[in-house]
Order: C-alpha cells, then sequence, then structure tokens
C-alpha cells in the first residue's frame, strides 16, 4: 500500500515491476578516435513504474519536457539523469532524479519510453 509521504515511504508491496539500470561507460576509442561506450548494470532491483497522466504529467514536463513515466524505488546511489532503465523489453531513457524525504530512502526517477 502507497503512504502518503507526509507519514513515510512507500510500502514494499508497490514494488512490482523487476528492473534493470543501466549507464553508458567509455570503454575505448575506435579507429577514428570516436569513444567506444558499453552499457553497465549499475543494480537492478524491484520498483513501481506508473505512467504519468492528467496533473502529475504536467507537473513532470516542466521538468522534463517529454516525461511518460514515474519509477518509484528504493534509494542506489549511482543513478543519475543519463542512465537507462530496462522492463521486459521496454527502455526508459531517466530526466531526472529525485531523492524522496532527503534521506536516501527511496526515490522518484521521471523518465520517458523510448519507442
Amino acid at each position: 500500500m502507497k503512504m502518503n509521504s507526509t507519514i513515510g515511504p512507500t510500502g514494499a508491496g508497490v514494488y512490482r515491476h523487476y528492473i534493470t539500470i543501466t549507464q553508458s561507460v567509455t570503454t575505448g576509442t575506435g579507429q577514428r578516435g570516436q569513444d567506444i561506450t558499453t552499457p553497465t548494470t549499475i543494480v537492478s532491483c524491484f520498483a513501481a513504474i506508473e505512467p504519468l497522466t492528467g496533473k502529475k504529467l504536467d507537473i513532470a514536463r516542466q521538468v522534463v519536457a517529454d516525461a511518460t513515466h514515474e519509477i518509484t524505488m528504493r534509494y542506489f546511489a549511482g543513478v543519475v539523469p543519463e542512465c537507462q532503465v530496462q522492463y521486459q523489453g521496454r527502455t526508459f531513457n531517466v530526466g531526472a532524479v529525485k531523492d524522496l524525504w532527503e534521506n536516501q530512502y527511496e526515490m522518484v526517477l521521471t523518465a520517458t519510453e523510448v519507442q
């Protein structure tokens, strides 16, 4: 059951989507001097993926212009806006990361689904 943010953190049962968060890391240089990047897994965990609608969508798009989803999960250091979230063949580009309650317990990612 999801609790009100003034009461406390989200209950564990809300996290029902098993996601993998990756980030591209430069692993070398190509023949023409371009960077060669490889996706590296930062964390795999359970999260809640929720499509944005109505007022939440309007608010999210003030931060990330093309936001489509909000992903709530336990806090993990190293998750930054350059990361991607993988879920059952779907890919989401992270546009913003918010640490709820500023206590490194839970975080919300504002993301855009890649078509």
